[in-house]
């Protein structure tokens, strides 16, 4: 209770700095907390499953928003995400100190997206209600399945109930705005199993739905079984039927399909993660294996903890730094673009980046008579299919 009577006065004193006299620069600010309980068989993320730095690591993301301070001085952080690893495996005095120090370092928007990212098991009333003190005002719930025997499967670390019962207790303390991550194309599943999952999800109801389709990765358990022959890739047939399964869901239940992986309901897309696609506001990333973007350099700090938190102690931030070209900027425009709804705005391209796009013409005939895109207006769309294929597709159309 005496923790959450701290938490109230920050939550009063939260707006604390004042207004710059520059008008800033909006940016999104994602952490990442590099722990979590268990392993999951397809995770390539960066993690640790051990937490003995967690308080070094703790000090080293307040110190890094210091440094990160003095490289960004006129710069207004209008959404903060918690991302990992699992962060809601932190205590509430950990994030506390984390958010202080946003707050502390940076101008902060008032009207914020704040979001955290929590594993079904870790919901519980009282962390809930320590998040509204913290001013989280947005949940993404990483469910991947309600099939046990799949959750099983993938090392999760909860069952089918505990993550219903997740979403009752969601509801229960008022947070309206949460996001459901699954996972289709897995091992052990099938499209009666999705289907069984969308039944559970229309129940639920949440605003926001986030689909990933497996990807086998490098150094997972999944590779490792791939390359024994334990477990086999999903076919194409299956990951279109299962994709467009999850469409036609998501039109019959009023989402919108706004970016390749997200759907939401009115008004309700995720505005950091937006911000990454509509080429708006660049984004700083804290944390070991995070990811800096502020249009003319892309940074990747080191993805590995005990290394990362020995630097940032030396006040330096161990990362690596690209200088971006004409041409990679171009190709990150195109990218981002092409996997929202909206386009890719080929008027703006050719003005911004000087390049035509309509030099691929008779790539883009073909892409058109296939039917994975389309010209709307200024802007060349993909097609539902064609998002399935984007990261394809869009590689085509790259300045070379």
């Amino acid at each position: 209770m005496q923790f959450l009577k701290q938490l109230t006065s920050y939550n009063k004193n939260i707006n604390f700095l004042k207004e710059q006299p520059k008008t800033p620069k909006n940016f999104g600010l994602y952490v990442h907390i590099p722990f979590c309980k268990k392993a999951c068989h397809y995770c390539n993320f960066h993690f640790s499953t051990n937490l003995s730095l967690k308080d070094k690591m703790i000090s080293s993301l307040e110190k890094e928003l210091s440094i990160k301070k003095e490289i960004y001085p006129e710069i207004k952080i209008s959404t903060i995400y918690f991302g990992g690893g699992t962060p809601s495996l932190l205590s509430s005095e950990d994030l506390y100190k984390v958010l202080n120090a946003i707050h502390k370092y940076f101008h902060v928007d008032k009207n914020i997206e704040t979001t955290i990212e929590i594993n079904p098991d870790d919901v519980s009333d009282l962390k809930l209600k320590e998040f509204k003190k913290l001013n989280f005002n947005r949940l993404s719930v990483g469910v991947q399945t309600f099939n046990d025997e799949v959750l099983k499967f993938i090392n999760r670390s909860h069952d089918s109930k505990t993550a219903k019962d997740a979403f009752s207790i969601i509801e229960k303390n008022g947070f309206d705005n949460f996001n459901l991550d699954i996972i289709f194309g897995l091992p052990k599943s099938n499209i009666k199993i999705l289907e069984n999952d969308l039944k559970v999800i229309k129940k639920i109801n949440p605003n926001h739905i986030s689909i990933y389709c497996l990807s086998i990765e490098e150094k997972t358990v999944f590779k490792n079984w791939l390359d024994r022959g334990i477990i086999n890739e999903a076919s194409s047939e299956r990951i279109i039927a299962e994709y467009k399964k999850i469409c036609d869901f998501a039109k019959e239940n009023s989402f919108f399909h706004y970016e390749v992986s997200n759907f939401s309901k009115k008004n309700k897309e995720s505005k950091h993660n937006s911000n990454y696609w509509n080429h708006q506001n660049g984004y700083i990333g804290i944390g070991p294996s995070a990811h800096s973007y502020d249009f003319e350099t892309r940074k990747s700090n080191i993805s590995n903890n005990f290394k990362y938190v020995n630097a940032i102690d030396q006040n330096k931030i161990p990362e690596t730094i690209e200088v971006l070209s004409l041409k990679n900027k171009t190709n990150e425009y195109i990218m981002t673009s092409l996997r929202t709804k909206k386009g890719c705005d080929f008027i703006f391209l050719k003005k911004k980046f000087e390049y035509d796009i309509f030099t691929e013409k008779k790539i883009i005939d073909l892409l058109i008579q296939k039917k994975y895109l389309y010209i709307k207006q200024n802007y060349i769309v993909l097609t539902e299919l064609g998002m399935l294929l984007s990261d394809e597709i869009t590689s085509k159309l790259f300045l070379k």
